[in-house]
């Protein structure tokens, strides 16, 4: 943290230079810059899936396990989320399409194998390497230092 701007300034420089770097590969392969803003997107929208579909999940089997927030939704909040849900999967699912109707190989939309192939390593790792039993949730370090 720098003391002057009260900012962490070393944190803002490396992603300046990465999201600089990062933009000259669309002048390589627009392909290549297809697929990684496919690749954020989905990833993006992944995490915003499982947010919501947990949230909802826990308020409909144990009800008083999440404290209520400062904004509530009201008696709406299910048809809400719902409906987000509805809508981000739909997107999701258009996101790993071509971009031109009858793509040839170089043309086509890799993105889904490699967001599956992600998903394959990680939930191997998870399952089968260290992840499953290192992992202590952010409850747990709470209860731990309390």
């Amino acid at each position: 943290m720098d003391p002057r701007w009260d900012i962490p300034v070393n944190a803002l420089w490396v992603t300046l230079f990465f999201t600089f770097f990062l933009s000259f590969i669309i002048i390589g392969s627009t392909v290549a810059f297809n697929i990684m803003t496919t690749l954020s997107s989905a990833a993006l929208l992944t995490s915003y899936i499982i947010c919501i579909c947990c949230v909802m999940y826990t308020r409909w089997v144990d009800k008083e396990s999440l404290p209520r927030g400062r904004f509530t939704l009201g008696r709406w909040g299910v048809v809400i989320n719902g409906a987000a849900v509805a809508f981000q999967s739909l997107i999701f699912v258009m996101l790993f399409f071509p971009t031109t109707p009858h793509p040839n190989a170089a043309g086509m939309n890799w993105t889904i194998l490699i967001y599956g192939f992600t998903w394959i390593v990680c939930l191997m790792y998870y399952y089968l390497g260290r992840g499953r039993n290192q992992y202590q949730g952010p409850v747990d370090k709470v209860e731990k230092s309390l």
